[in-house]
């Protein structure tokens, strides 16, 4: 898994084929931006924490954004020529940015802070809204360079965060570690990189971190702001930076802004599985992948079949789409064995599988490729396992790794308590009734405790993941960070409901029953769309006191649509 993880992490710093579409590089001096390309918050959404932000934009306004020598200043000032507050500069876009199904936008700042005073702010972020409905629905991704955390003696380290749809508040964020030798001191490139299904963080080209949830969907615009937190979030504020009353106490922290860039790039990308679902021995699969420069731009697209995503011991295929070409990836995860061409009489094998010319085939037309593969899987791969797919185009633009169905393999597990299956096995819809079976060796009194899990792996961490007591009729939804201690119950009667930020699970329409061996839980599931994209299913039982665990199985998929 780290040799798949390490190459995706590689591929997902290079930029594909790029359009810019919107540049500043503040080379006009003066007191304000360029008006044709920038505004700020004005009114009562320029207060934010105990800052104020400076009015640069209206006629006779008093604040400014200074345009000097050496960069637009972005600057935290202690004194407020209008109240008593600090006093902030923030600039955001005219312009609107969203990505395409198959692109990315990708928001590249330059800045130099040149201070490390406790308390301060400098934000790079996207953010967007309908006004009516901000503090309760809003989109946003956010770079936050919290001098708190980066002073001397310490790791130095970023606050990333994330709103899909959400409400104001903590977001969805952390704390990560910047690269070795950081200088906070010095200029760096910042860069989010924004798709429909996935986010990336980077400095000066390094990967900070990646998301595949809470991915906003609507238009946003590109900001720059200084400021100074209050209380309420106390890893950001210090009690030492405090407003003053007159000009002459003033104490003004800038950040020198020299450039900012939003950029699309076409992005390679997964489009389907066919079937979503399916089992035995072998199988004829339809993949298809997309590039919106047209399918000859993508370069490698690759099928994983396993328990994980992990390379190793594994059936893992690469199709070079330029030399028309499969390759088989051997048991140890690395290198390729001798590649085959699809239509032909020749064979790839490893442990797990083999996958015959004949029978197979690639085509292409417009933005789509279609790869079909004859697989034959091997009994001692036996077991429900997970399919994933991942596209590159020529240009290094990466899909990223897509949970895109299952496949039970025989022989299926055979022990008790074992998970039977889902029905629907697979959909496409925000909200379903499904219905999870469960299987004891005598009778299904003996079931205890039934789990299921919705994510893009096997983690409760930001899942849709319950568990149901049935000697008690109590179902417990797990909250965002997976911990089981913290779960949330209710009875499966009336109108109760569970929600965390991936679903809401509804009494309503949810039950269980007993038919011999079997328990049959259903349950009324709506997912949310900050969850959007290919969800896989995993499911688990355990018997009474806890005497025996079945291992997860992947049993379904969901694909959890944006709106």
């Amino acid at each position: 898994m780290t040799t798949i993880r390490a190459a995706i992490a590689l591929i997902a710093a290079l930029p594909g084929v790029s359009q810019t579409l919107f540049h500043d590089s503040f080379t006009t001096q003066g007191t304000r931006l360029d008006l044709t390309k920038w505004t700020t918050e004005i009114g009562p959404s320029s207060f934010l924490g105990r800052t104020q932000l400076a009015d640069w934009v209206t006629p006779g306004g008093v604040g400014q954004f200074v345009v000097g020598a050496s960069g637009a200043q972005l600057t935290l000032n202690t004194f407020n020529p209008t109240g008593l507050s600090l006093y902030g500069t923030h600039g955001k876009t005219i312009q609107s940015f969203q990505p395409a199904a198959n692109t990315v936008i990708q928001l590249d700042t330059r800045l130099q802070l040149t201070s490390l005073e406790p308390g301060l702010v400098y934000g790079i972020y996207f953010y967007g809204c309908d006004p009516a409905t901000c503090a309760t629905n809003h989109d946003e991704i956010d770079i936050e360079l919290v001098t708190n955390v980066l002073q001397p003696g310490a790791p130095p380290m970023v606050q990333l965060n994330r709103y899909a749809n959400e409400g104001l508040g903590a977001g969805n964020g952390a704390f990560v570690n910047l690269p070795a030798g950081f200088d906070p001191l010095a200029a760096h490139n910042w860069t989010i990189r924004w798709s429909l299904v996935r986010i990336d963080y980077l400095v000066d080209g390094t990967l900070l971190s990646s998301s595949t949830d809470h991915v906003p969907q609507g238009p946003m615009q590109a900001n720059e702001i200084a400021w100074g937190p209050s209380t309420d979030w106390a890893a950001a504020y210090s009690a030492q930076l405090q407003p003053v009353s007159t000009p002459a106490q003033n104490q003004a922290f800038t950040a020198l802004l020299t450039s900012v860039t939003v950029s699309q790039t076409t992005a390679a990308s997964v489009t389907s599985l066919s079937p979503v679902v399916s089992s035995g021995a072998s199988q004829l699969y339809t993949f298809q992948f997309s590039d919106t420069a047209g399918y000859q731009a993508l370069g490698v697209v690759n099928v994983l079949i396993n328990n994980v995503l992990d390379g190793r011991q594994a059936c893992y295929l690469a199709y070079s789409v330029p030399d028309g070409t499969l390759y088989l990836v051997p048991d140890s995860g690395g290198g390729l064995l001798p590649g085959i061409m699809l239509g032909g009489t020749a064979s790839t094998s490893n442990g797990q599988c083999t996958v015959s010319g004949a029978g197979s085939f690639a085509s292409g037309s417009g933005t789509t490729l279609t790869l079909m593969l004859n697989v034959n899987f091997a009994s001692s791969f036996g077991g429900n396992k997970v399919v994933y797919l991942a596209a590159r185009d020529s240009s290094g633009s990466n899909s990223g790794w897509q949970t895109m169905g299952v496949h039970g393999v025989p022989p299926l597990p055979s022990g008790f308590p074992n998970p039977v299956g889902m029905s629907p096995s697979s959909g496409t819809t925000a909200t379903a009734a499904v219905t999870l079976t469960y299987q004891d060796a005598t009778s299904a009194h003996n079931l205890q405790t039934l789990w299921a899990l919705i994510n893009s792996a096997i983690d409760g961490r930001e899942a849709c993941y319950v568990a149901y007591y049935a000697p008690g009729n109590q179902l417990y939804l797990y909250p965002d960070n997976g911990d089981g201690t913290q779960a949330a119950s209710m009875a499966l009667t009336g109108t109760n409901s569970l929600s965390n930020s991936q679903c809401t699970v509804s009494a309503q329409g949810s039950g269980y029953v007993m038919g011999g061996a079997q328990g049959i839980l259903t349950l009324n599931i709506g997912f949310k769309p900050a969850f959007a994209g290919h969800q896989g299913v995993w499911m688990a039982a355990q018997t009474l006191g806890g005497a025996q665990t079945s291992a997860w199985q992947a049993l379904g998929n969901w694909s959890v649509p944006a709106n």
